[in-house]
This record gives C-alpha cells, sequence and structure tokens, in this order.
C-alpha cells in the first residue's frame, strides 16, 4: 500500500548515468588511491590494521582497530566524518566522491582521537618508555 519510490527510482537512473558516464574503471582506480593512501598513514602511525595490504584482497573499506569504537565513530560524526564499527574494529570507507582532501581529514581527526584507537605494539612499548622517563624527570 502507499505511494511507491518514484523520486528514488529517478535519482537512481540518474546515479547510474553519472557512473556509467565517469567509467566504472575510473570509479575504481580513484577507490583503490584513497584506500591506499588512508590504509599506508594510518599503518606508518601505528595503528592496527585489519585491511590487507595487498590491494587484490581490500574493497572500498578500511578498518583501524579502537579501544572504544562507538565512542570514535559519534566523536568523528561530530567532526563530520561518517564512519562505522564492528566489535572494536572502526570501519571508514571512500568512493569516487571523495579527494585526498577527505582522507587527511579523517586522519587528522584519528590524531586527535589517538587514545581512542590501538596502536601496534612496538608503539605502545615505545609510549610505554617515555611516559616512564618523563615520570621520572
Amino acid at each position: 500500500s502507499g505511494t511507491p519510490p518514484v523520486l528514488n527510482a529517478y535519482l537512481a537512473i540518474a546515479a547510474l548515468d553519472l557512473l556509467d558516464r565517469i567509467g566504472y574503471e575510473v570509479v575504481g582506480q580513484q577507490v583503490a588511491r584513497l584506500v591506499e593512501r588512508y590504509r599506508s598513514r594510518a599503518e606508518a602511525s601505528g595503528l592496527v590494521v585489519r585491511t590487507p595490504r595487498e590491494p587484490e584482497r581490500r574493497g572500498p573499506l578500511v578498518v583501524v582497530e579502537s579501544v572504544d569504537a562507538p565512542v570514535l565513530v559519534s566523536r568523528l560524526a561530530d567532526r563530520g566524518i561518517i564512519a562505522s564499527c564492528r566489535g572494536n574494529g572502526l570501519r571508514v570507507s571512500f568512493h569516487a566522491y571523495n579527494s585526498e582532501d577527505d582522507v587527511d581529514a579523517v586522519v587528522a581527526a584519528l590524531e586527535a582521537e589517538a587514545a581512542l584507537l590501538e596502536r601496534t605494539p612496538r608503539l605502545n612499548a615505545e609510549a610505554a618508555k617515555d611516559a616512564e622517563k618523563e615520570s621520572i624527570s
């Protein structure tokens, strides 16, 4: 019962037309480039990244470990960044409409919320040593 979602059908047609004009290969290349930028920057900063390194084994989604992913999702939303979580995994994805600036904004937001992120054991050990040195002096 009710009125069919006619507007949604027209919007879907327009979206598919746009994707056809851009080209699915171009979209895939853009997504892959953004995902690699984010994944490599997250890994370089010591975050625990669940997403595979191999491009052929991943899609548009990058997952990093968080100590409290639901809180982190909320804090990112406060900064205008849409993310989701499953368990302790923070999920961020990219598409053709995203840019390198969007990736950089996510990375900057994560740096600001560093206390909510899991770090690799090596970086956790380094941080503990630094904290111990500061408490001694």
